[in-house]
């Protein structure tokens, strides 16, 4: 077959937009020659679990030991019990070639694997099967047992890492991985930390995480980053972050535990020449370091565009949400955003009655919006997870304030087991389609068994193809309006 035929190509485009139903696309690639490169690519492209992968090894290379059972969640167990000779392993790395997502539990996944599945790996005949993966997402810790077979799981073609530490310890260990890696190409690193969740003594690990984040920003591989979500647990690592070239969205974690309550701003005083997206999250105890960092941002960030604020509760830190040097008003964060003249999309989030205490006067009125009016190119507002005050009047004068807004969602308290009702009111502007205005159900309500559902609404509003719903009648504080369903 003639390569300008680009048949390949055709079918390539055809089969990823498949369903992946294994019996069916195996039987397809075995109809014609053709068939087979694509249906390949597409089963072994995105894998979830490398057991598969180990057990395409010779079969009396290993075993399963136990049986799966939903009731007492017990999962068989993966064993090798000889290494594979060198010719044995091309069935594995025929299909490893075709991997490009490595979306995987190290430990935990249709078998839970033995300690000997990472010795053999270490044996694999090549240094790299997987010369295609772009990205690799790991959601379960970093047994010790995994780091003599790691480096086979980072090639050199990496894009995207995405790896959950819920332990200091597993954080320390993927630093100490990634000092032993050359990633030229990698532009998103994402490290999802749980320190506050674990028991353990943080100021064990203070002294060797430094160590690792110095020699990491000194031996330059982190200089490709464009995208950065870590926490760092000293002011060596935000500093390393801050001389990042290229970093154009970065998420900062504020509350970790040997930062000054001052060094916050004072990173963003040194670097950080093209970021353009920046998320702040804070825990529950110290919600005021946000105003200090925001402080700071429009003198030493001219291209940020995106503004992201998480406030997150954390029960073993609680503070007293009465003291003054950690609550603060929405009146205060407003005021400090509405200095950054080149902000286009802004959004306030809180994930729990927790977090919410810490902020007085939660209930958003048109006052705490005032502020916002003077951000000329702010096109993007969402202020999530808060109870909202605003009469028929008020949403016209907030349509009038932001003249350039094209989404605009405010309310959603949606911690409560009740789901919110959300109408969007026709507004006199032409950008702003669709306008949300969360408005709570009532106690109630037939579906308050239900858990409510904001993140549709989120991800349906920052969606760039949004239709426009028909138009129908709705009665808002007792006034009839033409709305949206």
């Amino acid at each position: 077959m003639h390569h300008c035929l680009l048949v390949l190509e055709l079918l390539e485009a055809i089969v990823s937009h498949l369903s992946v139903c294994h019996k069916e696309m195996v039987d397809a690639s075995l109809v014609c020659w053709s068939f087979y490169e694509p249906v390949m690519n597409r089963i072994w492209g995105y894998l979830w679990d490398i057991s598969p992968l180990l057990r395409c090894l010779p079969r009396h290379t290993w075993k399963v030991e136990g049986r799966r059972d939903e009731s007492t969640r017990e999962t068989p167990v993966l064993t090798f019990v000889s290494v594979p000779l060198p010719h044995e392993w091309s069935r594995f790395q025929h299909h490893a070639a075709r991997v490009r997502v490595l979306d995987m539990p190290i430990v935990h996944g249709i078998y839970i694997l033995h300690e000997s599945c990472f010795n053999t790996l270490q044996n694999c005949p090549i240094l790299h099967p997987f010369p295609l993966v772009t990205r690799l997402n790991s959601m379960s810790d970093i047994p010790v047992s995994f780091l003599p077979a790691a480096k086979i799981f980072f090639p050199s073609t990496l894009v995207d890492i995405t790896w959950s530490c819920p332990t200091a310890a597993s954080y320390l260990r993927l630093l100490k991985l990634l000092n032993t890696l050359d990633l030229p190409r990698l532009h998103q690193l994402t490290i999802i930390t749980r320190f506050w969740d674990s028991d353990e003594d943080l100021g064990l690990f203070l002294p060797e995480t430094k160590a690792a984040f110095r020699e990491l920003h000194l031996s330059g591989r982190l200089h490709t980053i464009k995208s950065l979500c870590i926490a760092s647990l000293c002011r060596d690592g935000w500093r390393a972050a801050a001389t990042l070239p290229l970093l154009q969205c970065l998420e900062l974690f504020l509350d970790t535990f040997d930062i000054p309550a001052d060094s916050a701003s004072l990173t963003f005083q040194c670097g950080f020449p093209v970021l353009s997206e920046l998320c702040l999250s804070s825990l529950s105890t110290k919600p005021r370091l946000l105003i200090r960092c925001l402080q700071t941002l429009r003198l030493h960030l001219p291209s940020l565009r995106e503004l992201n604020l998480a406030l997150h509760s954390c029960p073993s830190l609680a503070g007293d949400p009465s003291d003054e040097t950690e609550a603060c008003t929405l009146q205060e964060l407003f005021e400090r955003v509405a200095s950054i003249p080149t902000l286009e999309s802004l959004s306030l989030h809180r994930s729990s009655p927790q977090a919410a205490q810490t902020i007085a006067g939660e209930t958003l009125s048109l006052d705490m919006l005032i502020p916002l009016f003077g951000l000329p190119r702010l096109r993007e507002l969402y202020l999530m997870y808060m109870d909202v005050a605003l009469a028929p009047a008020d949403i016209e004068q907030v349509a009038k304030g932001f003249p350039r807004m094209e989404r605009l969602l405010l309310g959603c308290s949606s911690w409560y087991p009740r789901r919110p009702r959300l109408s969007w009111p026709l507004i006199s502007t032409p950008n702003l389609l669709p306008f949300a205005y969360a408005l709570p159900s009532p106690p109630n309500n037939r579906h308050s068994s239900r858990q409510s559902c904001p993140r549709i609404a989120w991800r349906t509003l920052k969606s760039r193809h949004i239709e426009r719903p028909s138009p129908h009648t709705i009665q808002v504080d007792g006034e009839a309006r033409l709305a949206y369903q």
